[in-house]
């Protein structure tokens, strides 16, 4: 192998294991034959040389953000011993922008409950059970099981239910306003919102689900 060509392998393949880290880029597609756009990139990482948590952290971009965009806290995640990934969701609409005129204040978590489960909500948004959040997470999670069975994915769902009571749902923006209804319709480990704010500018208060009883514990709640 000549020298130039030695170094251009290195610089390809170093950073995929760099320090102990692992990172695994997986189009929608390819986890779920089925998927439909969005099919840019979800990342993944995680770091066998630290003490593992068995934990997961969920990380979903803001609107028309793709994870490639938060490696960072993706990789910080990992190297604290969390399976750590960054999930592609249809994130073409902003919720806030749908919701900006309304009085409904049931506008924001319509909207957000179909991305999550793909049941049809509300007329401004089509997203399916196919490409909705809850199924690309599953079907990534099993991805990962099958290809990577040494790196303990399949901790993370049972049969076709995600372990939600096992993750960090966390989200910038649109996307952190996923993570906190997720976080009421089910038990989840932790709820990290980034700049998400779900307001009703013409009724000036909040929308109703930030109000809601959820299912995870309100001592569980972290926003910046």
């Amino acid at each position: 192998m000549k020298r130039k060509d030695y170094i251009l392998l290195l610089v390809l393949v170093f950073p995929l294991v760099l320090f102990g880290q692992t990172v695994h880029i997986v189009q929608p597609n390819v986890a779920d034959p089925l998927s439909g756009a969005p099919n840019n990139n979800h990342f993944v990482y995680t770091n066998q040389t630290v003490s593992q948590k068995n934990k997961l952290f969920l990380f979903f971009p803001g609107t028309g953000a793709v994870p490639f965009n938060y490696r960072e806290i993706l990789k910080h995640a990992a190297n604290l011993g969390y399976h750590s990934i960054g999930l592609t969701y249809p994130n073409f609409d902003a919720i806030n922008v749908i919701c900006l005129t309304t009085t409904d204040t049931t506008c924001h978590s319509r909207a957000r409950l179909e991305v999550f489960d793909g049941i049809d909500r509300h007329p401004d948004l089509n997203v399916d059970t196919i490409n909705c959040i809850e199924r690309r997470t599953l079907k990534l999670l099993q991805y990962l099981n099958t290809n990577y069975p040494s790196e303990n994915w399949g901790q993370y769902f049972s049969g076709n239910q995600i372990q939600w009571n096992k993750v960090i749902v966390s989200g910038h923006s649109q996307g952190g306003g996923h993570a906190g209804i997720i976080s009421k319709i089910k038990q989840v480990e932790r709820v990290a919102m980034f700049a998400a704010m779900d307001w009703i500018g013409l009724l000036n208060r909040n929308a109703d689900w930030i109000t809601w009883d959820g299912l995870t514990a309100a001592d569980q709640y972290y926003g910046f």
